[in-house]
């Protein structure tokens, strides 16, 4: 089986600035603390190899993250980033003979990379 859940998400984000310094008549600021909350919208299919596949599609969820992102330049910066999606999804299959597959999607991610800033 192969289980496939994408997700579009709207978040409102707010965020600290620490390590400021003035360059360039603006403030630069290296250490950046955030936070941030907002709604998912979720798209989940489940299928096998015969073919058989359960849908969900625009799954209202919840959207939260927080990080922390380094400056080592005012264009490259270092990030770290937690993020926790949940959905309460219901997979069916309309057709002759189709099943149902119901459950809360609940994934965590602790992501981080480079950043550029243009």
């Amino acid at each position: 089986s192969h289980f496939r859940v994408t997700t579009l998400a709207f978040n409102l984000i707010g965020r600290l600035k620490f390590g400021c310094e003035m360059k360039t008549e603006r403030e630069f600021c290296r250490l950046q603390p955030y936070a941030g909350v907002g709604l998912g919208v979720f798209f989940a299919n489940l299928s096998n190899n015969n073919g058989n596949s359960l849908s969900d599609n625009a799954v209202p969820g919840l959207n939260v993250l927080g990080g922390l992102r380094f400056y080592f330049t005012e264009r490259i910066a270092l990030f770290g980033e937690y993020k926790y999606n949940w959905a309460a999804l219901d997979l069916t299959n309309d057709t002759v003979g189709g099943g149902r597959f119901k459950g809360d999607y609940q994934i965590n991610q602790v992501v981080g990379g480079l950043s550029f800033h243009f």
